[in-house]
């Protein structure tokens, strides 16, 4: 296993492959409890769904999409709205899987 995250941008997160990833992260924040604007049940389904919208954000140029990589897989996700007042660039939502181990992710994005 690696010892750190690798953090990447997604330009065009829209293959099935990368999107049923990022909805996992969203689905095990949400099962986690975690504070994401999202609550139970919400499935996989749900997260690919609110991904194709985030998706089409980035593709306008109003958001751009962070993602950490683990031996090979998405392990958390961070969204810039740049939709915003001038010389303000703002994170929108943060999301981590629950149960990835502590490879980096979350400090690497603070």
């Amino acid at each position: 296993m690696s010892a750190d995250a690798a953090i990447s941008v997604l330009t065009a997160p829209n293959s099935d492959g990368a999107l049923a990833e990022l909805a996992a992260v969203l689905v095990d924040c949400v099962e986690g409890g975690a504070s994401v604007s999202f609550m139970a049940p919400f499935s996989q389904a749900d997260g690919v769904a609110f991904f194709r919208k985030v998706a089409s954000s980035v593709a306008s140029g109003d958001t751009v999409l962070l993602a950490a990589h683990l031996d090979g897989r998405i392990i958390g996700t961070v969204q810039l709205g740049l939709d915003t007042p001038p010389s303000r660039i703002a994170p929108t939502s943060r999301k981590c899987w629950c149960t990835a181990p502590r490879a980096g992710a979350v400090s690497a994005r603070r």
